[in-house]
């Protein structure tokens, strides 16, 4: 079996607003956008994994960026999606992340068969993320 000269990293960021008060459907009309992702309090659900049946303590809607499979650890595409997306948007997030109705959360996944990951992400990036939420969220998967 011939080794591998480089680590892959398998990687995708989304952006989650959650609100104990406030449904998706209304969360989509203030950013005039269509969640990825999406479920309203109360709502009965089950775990795939497990079987368990439970109801959603809260309200949730997010956007996701694609997957990106890589040789090299690069938020930047993501970022520069979520901007592009965003960018005519950040008053009315800055309002939401402001609110203590709302919960806004950036969430960064990286998946590698690395031991180990790198992030670097810049000023500009940095900013960015700021702007639109209200915390990072890192997981980080590693398979040897």
């Amino acid at each position: 079996m011939v080794k591998a000269d480089c680590f892959f990293y398998k990687s995708y960021c989304e952006l989650g607003i959650t609100s104990h008060e406030v449904d998706p459907k209304t969360i989509s009309k203030l950013l005039d956008l269509e969640p990825f992702s999406s479920y309203s309090k109360g709502e009965i659900f089950s775990s795939k994994h497990t079987g368990y049946v439970a109801k959603r303590f809260q309200n949730y809607w997010a956007i996701k960026s694609e997957t990106i499979i890589s040789e090299k650890e690069d938020l930047s595409p993501h970022i520069l999606y979520f901007k592009s997306l965003l960018e005519n948007k950040l008053e009315i997030l800055n309002q939401l992340k402001n609110n203590s109705l709302y919960d806004v959360s950036f969430w960064i996944w990286i998946e590698t068969d690395n031991a180990g990951v790198g992030v670097d992400l810049s000023d500009v990036e940095l900013s960015f993320i700021n702007a639109i939420s209200n915390r990072v969220h890192f997981s980080i998967i590693t398979k040897s």
